[in-house]
């Protein structure tokens, strides 16, 4: 009996879909097991328009009383997740995003928190980014809540997927000294719009306040001499990392946290923004204690 077109068509279809099943759940179970506390690097994902969507699975599938959100410095980058401060902390989730401003986290991060509501959360405040972008577009960027696996299914990437669900920065590596080198001319900046700098925070702050019960704050800590090192302006960058504190404790009902201890330590940076091992390590020891 010979078989039709449309029944070998029908048989295609629905062994692509069933593959397709079957390999969505796979990622999904890679995304949950292979993420268990810091989220996946979102700026592997090859389309930006779905960042807030990975953030709000993230999010729903790891709930926690305790959350931290920030930039690269609460990433943790370029270390794998064991030796992160978040992780030094012991517990709850790390909801970070490498290269955010004030706005991004306010827009992406916590946003994306008012149906999860922790406890408590610990938000980084990115000086230098803030500063130097002065982003005012501070709306609302929720993603559709569903599963990894209703992620996955409507995200047919195909091996695309491999790169994104790679942790290149999982493997141990040992610790290393600081680094300074030079950096673009507008990196680090003289000036700065301090009225626009404290009402980032300001609105940030008021945010994270309606979707977790305790919010902690602190600005990223910079090795400040080395600014002076590579002749840019130490005094202005100190200023900065003062005023965010300052700024900090106008919001009422927030716990601002002064990380200055860790500004001229160069045996707890990597270079002059991020810090190595054992910053993370210390910075994870008096996270814990303010948290507490």
């Amino acid at each position: 009996m010979r078989v039709s077109i449309w029944t070998r068509g029908l048989t295609v279809a629905l062994v692509a879909a069933l593959a397709h099943a079957v390999f969505s759940a796979c990622v999904a179970a890679a995304m949950y097991w292979g993420y268990p506390h810091r989220i996946y690097d979102v700026r592997r994902w090859h389309d930006v328009r779905d960042y807030r969507e990975l953030i709000s699975a993230f999010l729903a599938q790891r709930r926690s009383d305790l959350v931290f959100a920030g930039s690269s410095v609460t990433f943790g980058y370029p270390w794998q997740e064991s030796v992160i401060f978040s992780r030094v902390v012991g517990r709850g989730t790390n909801v970070s995003v490498i290269g955010l401003s004030l706005a991004g986290i306010h827009n992406l991060i916590l946003c994306n928190l008012e149906d999860e509501h922790p406890r408590h959360l610990v938000i980084e405040i990115p000086v230098i980014a803030s500063v130097r972008y002065r982003d005012n577009r501070f709306d609302c960027q929720r993603g559709e809540s569903r599963s990894y696996y209703g992620f996955a299914l409507s995200h047919p990437a195909g091996t695309g997927w491999f790169p994104f669900l790679w942790d290149n920065e999982a493997y141990p590596k040992p610790d290393e000294p600081i680094k300074v080198f030079p950096v673009p001319d507008d990196y680090f900046v003289s000036k700065f719009d301090r009225d626009n700098f404290a009402e980032q925070i300001r609105r940030t702050l008021d945010k994270a306040k309606t979707v977790a019960g305790t919010v902690y704050a602190f600005p990223s800590p910079v090795y400040v001499p080395g600014v002076a090192q590579v002749g840019r302006d130490a005094r202005a960058m100190r200023d900065q990392l003062e005023f965010a504190v300052a700024a900090c404790r106008k919001v009422s009902g927030v716990v601002c946290l002064d990380p200055s201890r860790f500004y001229d330590a160069p045996e707890y940076f990597l270079n002059m923004t991020h810090l190595n091992q054992k910053g993370h390590r210390a910075m994870g020891e008096w996270l814990d204690a303010a948290v507490r």
